[in-house]
């Protein structure tokens, strides 16, 4: 029963999102922040005799931006370049139902092509590694999944044989692995383009069905057909150059397919409705910089800054603009920056090497 009760704050949450085929008048942080204050509320009005950990993820498809929260749950893992860590390294929230010494706050992690985010339950830990014995000597060592992944290559059916191997799993044990563009273009079927809608002039702009367009594009990005998807596209923009959902997949799709020009005027034409989105200030830098504008890319970056100054990318491409541009020292202060952050980034590394000779 208890599992049944604690499941349904979020069914009808994403009911509510999903109603009707809406698109959502918010942002993802403030998404993810009423879902915490209402399921939150919800377990408050046990009193503390029920209480619930949980993590709540939303990915970016595109930018592989992951944004969560983690209450009280067992660490969520990264698996990258074969080898798995914790992406939290303290406790940041209490259990939904329970006050919190912590402030509520959403989180960021950058997730990268291949990366594998893996959760579990508590019974990933909670193993008896003496179950013949007639003292039981319960795990605890938090670390040990993390060896038990890298054995595993982070497969999920070959934890769970490693983890029973150890022993007796002395509480639930359940997982879910959220794999970003792994095998990408080989996991996704092919969509045939016999649907695509054909623009003859802009008389017909008011009859675009923007949702359409937008998930035909998507699924011919996704099945590896970006030409497709752009022609696809580039139809809908002459007829209607103002619709910000179309507008941020054409100018993606254009940066992808090394059109830059088109790039920098759609992704600024969608600036322009929507100027606070520090992902697509991102990328219009990278396709000023491309063009070798370099002094407005560097402008574009420095506005993500602003906004998201964490972005490891950003950083990244801050320090290289400034070293382009011949501010060593700029670009040196932005590359340790992102060794602050990542202390193995091989970028920031390569940059810092370039910088040596420059500044000695």
């Amino acid at each position: 029963m208890s599992d049944l009760i604690s499941t349904k704050p979020y069914m009808s949450i994403m009911a509510r999102s999903a109603a009707n085929k809406r698109i959502l008048e918010m942002t993802p942080e403030q998404w993810l922040s009423d879902v915490y204050t209402e399921v939150n509320s919800v377990f408050k009005t046990f009193n503390g005799t029920m209480v619930l950990s949980a993590t709540v993820i939303l990915v970016n498809d595109f930018t592989g931006e992951m944004l969560f929260w983690n209450a009280e749950h067992p660490f969520t893992i990264i698996y990258r370049d074969e080898s798995a860590k914790f992406i939290e390294d303290s406790l940041c929230l209490r259990k939904l139902g329970l006050d919190s010494e912590f402030d509520f706050e959403v989180k960021r992690f950058q997730l990268v092509p291949g990366d594998m985010v893996l959760l579990a339950s508590d019974g990933r830990d909670d193993i008896d590694l003496t179950p013949t014995e007639a003292i039981r000597t319960i795990n605890d060592d938090e670390n040990m999944i993390l060896g038990i992944i890298n054995e595993a290559n982070c497969d999920i059916g070959e934890i769970v044989r490693i983890i029973k191997s150890k022993g007796d799993v002395t509480d639930d044990l359940s997982f879910l692995r959220i794999d970003y563009k792994v095998n990408y273009e080989e996991e996704v079927a092919a969509i045939s383009n016999s649907d695509i809608p054909q623009f003859e002039d802009k008389e017909i702009s008011n009859q675009l069905d923007v949702n359409k367009i937008y998930q035909q594009s998507k699924q011919l990005y996704q099945s590896g057909e970006v030409e497709k998807a752009l022609d696809l596209l580039s139809g809908a923009y002459s007829a209607e150059q103002t619709n910000p959902k179309l507008n941020k997949l054409l100018g993606l799709l254009s940066l992808k397919g090394k059109d830059y020009d088109t790039a920098v005027k759609v992704l600024t034409q969608y600036l322009s409705q929507d100027p606070d989105t520090h992902e697509i200030w991102y990328y219009l830098s990278i396709a000023q910089k491309k063009l070798g504008d370099y002094l407005n890319s560097l402008e574009s970056a420095k506005r993500v800054y602003d906004l998201n100054p964490d972005s490891i990318n950003n950083l990244i491409n801050l320090s290289d603009l400034y070293r382009i541009n011949g501010k060593y020292e700029d670009a040196k202060i932005y590359s340790e920056k992102v060794i602050s952050l990542d202390s193995e980034n091989k970028n920031a590394k390569k940059i810092l090497s370039v910088l040596q000779s420059k500044l000695s």
